[in-house]
């Protein structure tokens, strides 16, 4: 499944999630590094979650997951200030994947999810300096950093208030190879909208100049799929899912599909299932990578005492031959004895001379 998520559901998405307004945080989560996870109350509505994995996952939750018992620094940062305090508006900036959720405590703050390249989630005051970023990221002609004025990421048009003009002079000046990478990169749409945007204009994604009649059906089309109605739709290949849609698409009409109550229940029954799956794929993994390691411990542990034992042999051979004379005449005298005595005698006979014979075993222990 394509993980991240495209300006267009974006649009879409937030449709869904201004349900959130007007209600409070409740509590806030850090499961993962990057991942928050915001219970809010709202009014005669109840409790929701909403989960923010940057950059890929964004969406309502039906349950809250595993959290730390004790909460990263940016979450208890979150908590202290957004604690209680109430949403008064979802957006989106122009048409880009940035979300802007602007609450209010004592004073109005921002909280601004970056859901583009490495992803990101800043907190601001009122008038948008940065009180904290969940990540420090600085860029040749952006920088989110503390205490900076956060500047949105911004193209020269928004899509979604895109004008015939607009459109006619965006496609008369590109330098794009077609018309679908022009509208994939220009318009920022992407590459699976920008096709399906021309499947219903009917017009072929490899041309690059459009004649009047193409130009302006293009047009109609790109008003109609930013205000289409939403009907959520999960497609499969093979079983797998291949995309989570907010409306039944012309370039899937060959796969296998599921509709949805909404685009967040889509997201979530998919997203929580794969996330459950990766966390019980990390603990099998884990458990096998502890059971290697006890396999190398054990290993290491034998390879040391082999070294110590051959280092122990070595400097009794040395031992030997720097005696060797001493050692050959006590085994020549030894068996001289052996001709005539019992082993208890000659055990008594050696004693006498501080050598200890063990008669079970036939070994000879002395100082040398």
């Amino acid at each position: 499944m394509k993980k991240q998520i495209n300006a267009l559901q974006l649009h879409y998405l937030l449709k869904e999630l201004k349900l959130l307004i007007g209600g409070k945080i409740d509590k806030i989560y850090q499961p993962e590094k990057k991942e928050l996870v915001f219970v809010f109350h709202v009014p005669s509505k109840g409790k929701y979650f909403l989960r923010a994995a940057v950059p890929d996952q964004f969406y309502l939750a039906e349950l809250k997951g595993d959290t730390p018992e004790k909460p990263a620094h940016f979450c208890t940062y979150l908590r202290k200030h957004l604690s209680n305090a109430r949403l008064r508006d979802i957006k989106q900036k122009g048409f880009e994947r940035v979300v802007e959720f602007t609450f209010e405590k004592e004073k109005k703050m921002h909280l601004i999810f970056e859901l583009f390249s490495k992803g990101n989630i800043v907190l601001t005051d009122d008038k948008y300096n940065i009180m904290m970023p969940l990540e420090v990221q600085k860029w040749k002609a952006r920088q989110v950093t503390h205490k900076r004025e956060y500047k949105f990421p911004e193209r020269d048009i928004n899509f979604l208030k895109l004008t015939f003009d607009e459109l006619k002079q965006l496609i008369e000046k590109s330098d794009k190879d077609s018309i679908a990478v022009m509208l994939a990169v220009e318009l920022g749409l992407g590459g699976v909208y920008a096709e399906e945007l021309l499947l219903m204009a009917g017009i072929d994604k490899k041309k690059k100049k459009l004649d009047d009649k193409e130009l302006k059906n293009l047009f109609k089309q790109c008003t109609e799929i930013a205000n289409k109605k939403l009907q959520p739709h999960t497609y499969f290949k093979k079983d797998v899912v291949e995309d989570i849609t907010p409306f039944e698409m012309l370039r899937y009409k060959d796969l296998k599909s599921e509709t949805s109550s909404s685009l967040n229940h889509a997201l979530d029954s998919v997203l929580s299932a794969q996330k459950k799956e990766d966390a019980k794929k990390d603990t099998t993994h884990n458990k096998r990578i502890e059971e290697l390691k006890r396999i190398i411990n054990k290993q290491e542990l034998r390879f040391k005492e082999i070294e110590n034992a051959i280092e122990e042999n070595k400097q009794k051979g040395e031992l030997i031959y720097e005696n060797y004379q001493k050692v050959d005449a006590l085994l020549k005298e030894i068996k001289k004895l052996k001709e005539k005595h019992e082993w208890g005698e000659i055990k008594k006979l050696l004693k006498e001379k501080n050598i200890e014979l063990n008669t079970k075993d036939k070994t000879i222990t002395l100082d040398i």
